[in-house]
């Protein structure tokens, strides 16, 4: 079983659609936006013009396990 992530809250709404998805999903999202805004930083302090705090809980499968905990 893949591990599961609720976004709890996040500042970008994106992210939030859906709540619940694969790990490997918001990391691919997360790495896209990433580099989406890093593209878009501030030349004179290299650093990105655009940051959001995201909050998740992350869900996985034990070994053996059906269920998902978290």
């Amino acid at each position: 079983m893949e591990p599961m992530v609720y976004v709890n809250y996040c500042e970008e709404s994106d992210f939030m659609n859906p709540r619940c998805q694969k790990l490997s999903e918001l990391d691919a999202k997360t790495a896209e936006m990433d580099k989406e805004w890093y593209a878009k930083r501030d030349p004179k302090a290299d650093e990105p013009t655009k940051i959001a705090k995201i909050y998740v809980t992350v869900y996985y499968a034990e070994k053996g396990e059906q269920k998902l905990l978290h």
